[in-house]
């Protein structure tokens, strides 16, 4: 079997309601999509979000640099997984949600090959069902909407903060604990936007609210000011934007952090994603399996494959295919009878709509042998 068409393709997705995070609002999901065919018909699929704070990408630099790596992904044979990724990770600096956007679809052919799930080919069942984890504001009006969503199963939550004034974003977080429950993880996301002294005193300030995590309190850059609050705030401290490579989580567990959030557009797909967790795993760090604010059901699915396959991972998996105002799949993933559970068909388990993705395409790309 080997790979005959590569086409990368920029989209752009309208969401339901605006999302709020330190420096940008997004209204919409500007993400990259690689289609991959191969001489016996099969056809996989891979999806990566722009990240402009936080990998520099967007959805159109990202769909011209999967075009740029199609050339030496053509004619390979896509069972070859972990040899794709080596080959596409050291021809494009700086690239990982390109490399992302073709592990993923790599998967998906492989695991169609096969008649297997993806997850099977990444260490198999860990867990039969997934905590669903929901991104909100630290707004009191979003307080609501998380109480709702708990009656509905999501079994964590995770505030973006920073936004607003602190006083106002701690009196949110406490309504949003009162509608969860005291039992739900519960956990923030700074995204760098503070000063040590600025973290300590907001952490400080909810310390009752029982906080599972709280996620890059400080900017990238000085792992003695990131130790300066992790060995005094009584939150637990997770990192992202200062993690950029499985190297980084030595250095960042030697200076007290308690885990990380891993998203698969830094670690270069599914099968960097696997690698980065076991060294977190050997080094006693806990693993979030992030999500993009707006991602489609395509790499909602490649994120569900993940946490069924891990052994352990900390709070829950935040999907976001439901903030868009289409999804770009016939079976969408998400909650089902209260629980979140991982496609069982072959490949990553998603029928991508071919007419949906049309409609949003802004640029695409074919590259054949």
């Amino acid at each position: 079997m080997k790979i005959t068409k590569v086409e990368a393709m920029h989209v752009t997705i309208p969401m339901t309601s605006p999302f709020r995070k330190a420096g940008r609002v997004q209204h919409d999901a500007d993400n990259a999509l690689v289609r991959i065919e191969t001489d016996t018909g099969l056809v996989g699929w891979g999806e990566a979000a722009s990240a402009p704070l936080l990998t520099g990408d967007t959805g159109a630099r990202i769909a011209a640099s999967i075009a740029y790596l199609a050339d030496l992904v053509i004619g390979q044979d896509p069972q070859s997984v972990s040899a794709i990724h080596t080959r596409i990770s050291a021809a494009l600096a700086n690239n990982q949600s390109a490399v992302c956007a073709i592990d993923m679809a790599i998967y998906d052919i492989a695991g169609k090959h096969l008649g297997v799930p993806a997850f099977q080919l990444i260490g198999g069942r860990a867990r039969d069902t997934l905590p669903a984890s929901l991104g909100v504001n630290a707004d009191p009006n979003d307080a609501q909407k998380a109480g709702e969503w708990r009656q509905r199963g999501v079994q964590a939550f995770k505030a973006k903060v920073s936004v607003a004034d602190p006083a106002f974003e701690q009196a949110a977080l406490r309504e949003i604990r009162a509608a969860i429950g005291p039992d739900v993880p519960f956990a923030i996301d700074a995204n760098g936007a503070w000063s040590p002294a600025e973290a300590l005193r907001f952490l400080e300030a909810v310390a009752d609210v029982d906080l599972a995590f709280c996620e890059q309190p400080i900017a990238p850059g000085s792992l003695s000011r990131l130790r300066s609050v992790a060995e005094r705030s009584p939150v637990p401290i997770y990192t992202d934007e200062s993690f950029n490579e499985p190297a980084d989580l030595i250095a960042h567990a030697e200076v007290g952090v308690a885990g990380v959030s891993m998203k698969t557009i830094k670690m270069g797909g599914i099968t960097g994603f696997m690698s980065a967790a076991y060294l977190a795993r050997l080094l006693r760090l806990g693993v979030n399996v992030a999500g993009k604010s707006a991602t489609s059901s395509i790499g909602g699915s490649a994120m569900l494959h993940i946490g069924t396959a891990l052994p352990e991972m900390s709070g829950g998996i935040g999907l976001s295919n439901h903030k868009l105002v289409d999804d770009l799949v016939f079976n969408p993933v998400g909650l089902a009878n209260g629980e979140l559970r991982v496609p069982e068909g072959a490949g990553l388990g998603v029928e991508v709509d071919e007419a949906v993705v049309k409609r949003y395409v802004k640029w695409s790309e074919q590259v054949s042998a």
